[in-house]
Parts: structure tokens; sequence; C-alpha cells
């Protein structure tokens, strides 16, 4: 199952559990996502599309290491201190 979910305006942060949903692909950009993006991100195993959201940033290292996550920027908009 894909879903496409950007251009939606959702706000809010994202689940530790996203990795459990049965997708193909998870496109979730270009909305008003935040927070921080959660460790377990490189666990998804589906592409997935985070860029164009307001993430605190530094993003997690992970996501540079997950072929199947794309968070280009603008991904994350403010710095975590």
């Amino acid at each position: 199952m894909t879903r496409a979910l950007s251009h939606n305006d959702f706000s809010g942060t994202l689940s530790p559990n996203l990795y459990l949903l049965p997708l193909e692909s998870l496109d979730l950009g270009s909305n008003r996502l935040d927070g921080l993006v959660p460790e377990e991100i490189l666990r998804i195993v589906y592409p997935t599309e985070l860029s164009g959201n307001q993430f605190k940033c530094p993003l997690p290292l992970c996501i540079g290491g997950n072929p199947h996550v794309r968070c280009t920027p603008p991904c994350c908009g403010t710095r975590v201190a």
C-alpha cells in the first residue's frame, strides 16, 4: 500500500512506531510536521519522503544511513539547543 500525504498542511510529530506500518511507500513531504525525528526511522524499509517539514535539527545521523528515507533541505526548521 502506498500513501501520498504530501502538501496537506499536516502538523504534529512523527511516531516512533512509523516503521511498523505495512506500506510500500510513504510521502509526508511538504507538511508542517515538527519535533524530533525518532531514531526508529532507521527501521523503515520502504521509500519515505520527509522533506519540506519543520523538524528540529540536527536530524538523527541514522537518516543518512538509511537509503529508504529522503529528507533533503529544507527538512528541519529549528535547531535543538
